[in-house]
Parts: C-alpha cells; sequence; structure tokens
C-alpha cells in the first residue's frame, strides 16, 4: 500500500492536534499515550474490524452452516473521507464461525498476531530507506464480538457484569447518576491474575486474557474496544425509546399509527434524506423494526413529520426532541471539549427523565453504555470515526461473490482470491479515488452570468474558476444546487448562518460555492432550525472553509422553511 505516493503522503503528513476540537482518532488520549505513535518516525495506526455475517440466506436449513467471521483493517493516517470508502478497506482473514469456536480465537489469529507483533517491533524499511512501525488503535465490532475480543463475558441478559467500560453490576443497572469504577489496564491485570492463581471462571465480568494484550502498545482495557453506534444507539436506544414515546402519543389521542404511518410514505424525502427513509411502524411492536439507517432518518424528519399534531411542551415530547439533540452530539464528526461537557450533562438528565416519565420501562445495558460516551471521545475522538457500518458495507462484497460463483467447497480462500483479485484491479492506478467527481462541468464564462455573480467571483476568489456545476461529488458528499451548507456560527448568540447553494465553481480540484447567505432562528420546542427569507447577496465560500460538510435540504413546516441537522455542528 505504501508505494503508492498518495498513501505515503498520507501515513507521512503530519497529525494535526488540535486543543479544544476533537475531530479524528488523533486527538484522543488513547493516540497521544501511546508511546509508538510519539516517537518522531512514520508510524501507521491498524483499525481493525472483526465480525460474524452469513453469506446464503440465514433462514431455513443452511443456517449457520455457512456463517463466517470476517477481519478487515484499515488505517487511522487516512483522512476519514478515504477510510470510509469501502474499497479502501482491506481483508485482513475470513474463517468459518463453527471453526473460530472449535480451534479457538488463539489459534485463529495467531498469525494476524505475529505479524502485528512484528510490525510494532521491528517494522519494514520502505524503497526509499524509511522505517515504518504500526500497531493497532482500536478493535471495532458489534457488542458480542467486542466482548469475545476482550475476553469479556458475552452474556448479556444474566451475567452480573455486562459492560466492557466499568464495573456496574446488574442490579445498579438502573442507577444513573452513580460513578462506577471503571476498568483500567491494572484493573484488568488484576483480574487476570485472580483468574489464574484461584479457580473462579469469571472474575467482574472477565473471562480470560485477550491475546491482543500481549502487544507492546495496545490493551483492550485502554480502551481499545469502541461502542457500536449503529447497533447500540440506533438499533438499540432510539428503536426502544422511540416505539415507547410514539405509543404515548398514539394513547394521547394525537395521531393514531395509520395516521403516522401515511404521513411517512407520503413524505418527500429529498436528495440523499431518501437513501434511508423510515419504514413504516409497527403497531404492536415494542421496537422500531427499522435499520440503524432507517431509525435514525426517522428520529431527525419526526418533529418536521408530525409537529403539527404534538403538544410541544409535554414532557414526553421533549424528551424526544432531547433525544434529537443527544444523538446530534454523539454522531457530531467534529466536537469542542465545550460540547463534550455538555453531552455528558445531557445524556444522565436524558435517562433520568425517562425513568420518571417511565418508570416500568428499564434501561437496558445499551442505555448505560450511553454513560461512558463522553468518556470515550475524550479517549478515542469523535465516535462516528470509528462507525461500524461502513465496515459492515464490506460484507455484501462476499455474499455476492458466493452466490455468483456458487461454489461453496473452501469457499473462505475462493472469497479471498476473488477480493484480492478484485483489490489489485481497483488500485491497479491510484490507491485512491478523486477528491472531485465531475458531476455536469462546464467551462465558466463570465459573459454568461449576472453582474451579481461575476462581482461575488472577483471579489471572492483570487483566480477566476476553470468549470461551473450544480451538481459536484467532492470527498464523497454529493452537492446539489439549492442545498444548504452551514457557513458559520455568530459568536453573540451561537446562532448557525447557512448559505443556499446557487452555484459551484471549480479550480484545480478546489471546490467554491456560490452561495445565497440565509440566517437561521432555533425552534427549540422541535429541534428544528427556521430558516429567514434569502438576502440578494451573493458570496463565494470554499468547500473546506465552511463550518460543517454536510449539506442539508429544506423542507415545509407549519408555514415555515425549516432544516433538521444530520449532526451538530462546532460552536467555537
Amino acid at each position: 500500500m505504501l508505494i503508492d505516493p498518495v498513501v505515503w503522503e498520507q501515513c507521512a503528513k503530519h497529525q494535526h492536534v488540535h486543543s479544544s476540537v476533537f475531530s479524528d482518532i488523533c486527538d484522543g488520549s488513547v493516540f497521544k499515550s501511546n508511546d509508538l505513535f510519539k516517537q518522531p518516525e512514520i508510524t501507521i495506526q491498524l483499525i481493525l474490524y472483526q465480525d460474524a455475517f452469513e453469506i446464503v440466506n440465514p433462514l431455513g436449513s443452511a443456517k449457520k452452516k455457512h456463517k463466517m467471521i470476517g477481519v478487515y483493517f484499515t488505517l487511522g493516517n487516512f483522512e476519514p473521507f478515504y477510510r470510509s470508502c469501502i474499497d479502501n478497506i482491506q481483508l485482513s482473514l475470513l474463517c468459518y464461525e463453527r471453526d473460530f469456536n472449535y480451534f479457538g480465537q488463539t489459534k485463529i489469529f495467531a498469525k494476524l498476531l505475529a505479524d502485528v507483533k512484528e510490525l510494532e517491533e521491528h517494522g519494514f524499511v520502505t524503497s526509499s530507506g524509511d522505517i515504518v512501525r504500526a500497531t493497532i488503535v482500536a478493535i471495532i465490532g458489534d457488542n458480542l464480538g467486542s466482548h469475545c475480543i476482550g475476553g469479556y463475558s458475552q452474556n448479556f441478559s444474566t451475567a452480573k457484569h455486562c459492560c466492557r467500560y466499568c464495573l456496574v453490576s446488574r442490579s445498579e443497572l438502573q442507577n444513573v447518576c452513580v460513578d462506577f469504577p471503571n476498568r483500567t489496564v491494572e484493573s484488568y491485570k488484576a483480574a487476570v491474575e485472580t483468574l489464574r492463581t484461584t479457580e473462579e471462571n469469571v472474575v467482574n465480568g472477565l473471562k480470560f486474557d485477550s491475546i491482543f494484550n500481549s502487544l507492546k502498545n495496545f490493551h483492550v482495557a485502554q480502551p481499545g474496544l469502541p461502542p457500536c453506534l449503529g447497533h447500540d444507539l440506533f438499533e438499540g436506544v432510539v428503536a426502544i425509546d422511540l416505539a415507547i414515546f410514539l405509543e404515548y402519543f398514539v394513547k394521547r389521542k394525537w395521531f393514531s399509527y395509520t395516521q403516522l404511518n401515511r404521513r411517512l410514505a407520503q413524505f418527500k424525502y429529498l436528495d440523499s434524506d431518501a437513501g434511508s427513509a423510515p419504514s413504516q411502524i409497527c403497531e404492536k411492536g415494542r421496537k422500531l423494526g427499522g435499520q440503524a439507517a432507517e431509525n435514525w432518518c426517522l428520529l431527525r424528519f419526526l418533529p418536521v413529520i408530525i409537529g403539527d399534531r404534538v403538544e410541544s411542551q409535554d414532557p414526553v415530547w421533549q424528551l424526544t426532541v432531547k433525544l434529537k439533540e443527544l444523538v446530534e452530539l454523539v454522531c457530531a464528526p467534529k466536537i469542542t471539549t465545550a460540547q463534550i461537557a455538555y453531552l455528558n450533562v445531557l445524556i444522565p438528565e436524558y435517562l433520568e427523565t425517562r425513568k420518571e416519565l417511565f418508570p416500568g420501562e428499564n434501561l437496558k445495558p445499551k442505555h448505560h453504555y450511553m454513560l461512558h460516551y463522553t468518556s470515550l471521545i475524550l479517549s478515542l475522538g469523535p465516535l462516528i470515526r470509528l462507525w461500524s457500518l461502513r465496515f459492515e458495507s464490506k460484507h455484501s462484497y462476499f455474499k455476492r461473490s458466493v452466490r455468483r460463483t456458487q461454489n461453496f467447497k473452501n469457499v473462505c480462500k475462493t472469497l479471498s482470491h476473488n477480493h484480492q483479485l478484485l483489490q489489485a484491479y481497483l488500485h491497479s492506478r491510484s490507491f485512491f479515488s478523486p477528491k472531485l467527481k465531475s458531476v455536469d462541468l462546464a467551462t465558466y464564462s463570465p459573459h454568461l452570468y449576472s453582474d451579481a455573480v461575476c462581482k461575488a467571483v472577483e471579489t471572492s476568489l483570487l483566480n477566476e474558476p476553470d468549470f461551473v456545476s450544480t451538481r459536484v461529488e467532492y470527498k464523497g458528499t454529493l452537492y446539489r444546487k439549492g442545498n444548504l451548507i452551514c457557513l458559520k456560527c455568530e459568536e453573540e448568540n451561537s446562532i448557525l448562518q447557512f448559505g443556499q447553494i446557487e452555484l459551484i465553481f471549480v479550480k484545480d480540484d478546489e471546490v467554491t460555492f456560490l452561495v445565497t447567505p440565509r440566517p437561521s432562528v432555533y425552534l427549540h420546542d422541535y429541534g428544528l432550525y427556521e430558516i429567514l427569507a434569502a438576502t440578494k447577496e451573493l458570496i463565494c465560500v470554499n468547500a473546506e472553509e465552511c463550518l460543517d460538510y454536510y449539506p442539508l435540504n429544506e423542507y415545509s413546516f407549519m408555514g415555515l422553511k425549516v432544516i433538521t441537522l444530520k449532526h451538530s455542528v462546532v460552536h467555537l
């Protein structure tokens, strides 16, 4: 991989560490305290992902017969845009789940661990004579897989200790405002020693010492096993709590499930929002049945869809808005220390209010995990940077491949071989796809545009752009005319100012938006931003200088033009 000059440039560049803004793994304490990454030489941050998946129909006679465990990796040195690209996620190993259970992870991971130890201790010499060393910075997976890797108990329903971050017991799980002792490397080693010297099978939820702890610069209790936001937050907390809240709204006769499902079906989602439109709500379900992206979308747009039918001051509705705000902060790609401090107050407040309003609905272990999110952000950077769903998308290649080959003899070898051939083809020219993908580009000719456009270009840009377009894909995100981009935050009142894209200019692979400024007003009762009328002013803003990268769309709500954020933006 390092033969590619673009990959080498990504790995060789200095890691930017901002004192008050957390934007990537390198801003977390785990990276900063790692002895290997403190070295002046070039070092590689390995991010591993492990998960079990079915390559055939999970129902019927072949159930679990061909269930596999896949281990993938990517480099934390890459910019988040490159890490999120599925083609840049590499295959480390494949094995049958039954073989993993029979032989054990010590034998299955032996070769992988030996390779990482070699990279960690001796590294390798590049063609230019540089010595490059590497180690694991995090191992991503769902709760079951992470507990398996870490040596923790995998029984989440009856085990006394079900948290891999602290020593909370099941009887104390409902206590929100109690500080439980956090797991540390020292407490982990003490538990391992107790297991070795006594006949105990489980000590504080620990069953055995993880083999990955044999690495010199990695330990699962650093913490090295990030939370799984997709399963924990969206398929757990959001799916459970939203179902409870919606049942309450229906009982208050604000609307019926039929009316809600009709509105969900008729709502016009725009652009990228349409790709994760929520599914219908089951009347008797105790939990939403949608996938993580669908539940996220439902929470985002719920105020727009049903906000006109609710009593905005109702405590359960306010709790729903608080959950929406909480999710926006947890999923922010950049977050300040002030926002982390606010989140540290918001999460216990949300859980306490939920307990008061719904005393018959016990908190689940996934609710408890939320209490660790702030400390995990301080340790690992924004949790969305370790988002497991991008890795899960890699499973689809192996599922398609086996269905097309229809060959189930030595499937692991067949799939591995086919995957590496694909990787060789994809990276035969350049390892990374270009940041800018041309979409409907046309040569910029000033005489074709109004004086206002030409004036904005002359005053804002040093050089005249080469091309102009109404649609451009930049760093994997598609921008269109009419999208709203967050430009800045007013310091006095912390109000966000947005810009509505009119044209998109391109010069030397740099993207500049011609926007109409749109001030906003925050609607606290609904968690939405009202977009005020546009001025006649036109300004040019470089894509890298915007406060947030994500393009938003304008929706109608009770006679207002509003937007709902995908995630919180940095307030400096």
